[in-house]
């Protein structure tokens, strides 16, 4: 192993990813039954900047995910 991989420090979360989960979570709490695509739609209709990708990890960490 590489000497440098040893003194490896993981980056921190940007407030801006921070405010985009928790937008995830009010959203998906707010309305149970949309799936990931809508919500998706919703973020984006407000302005953010974001992909089906990570609103499905997001709703799948926090164990929000319609059956």
């Amino acid at each position: 192993m590489h000497r440098s991989t040893y003194h490896y420090r993981p980056k921190g979360v940007s407030d801006k990813r921070r405010l985009l989960e928790l937008e995830v979570v009010n959203l998906s709490r707010q309305y149970p039954t949309m799936g990931y695509k809508k919500i998706t739609g919703e973020l984006r209709k407000a302005g953010f900047a974001v992909g089906k990708q990570f609103v499905q990890r997001v709703r799948r960490e926090e164990g929000l995910q319609v059956p």
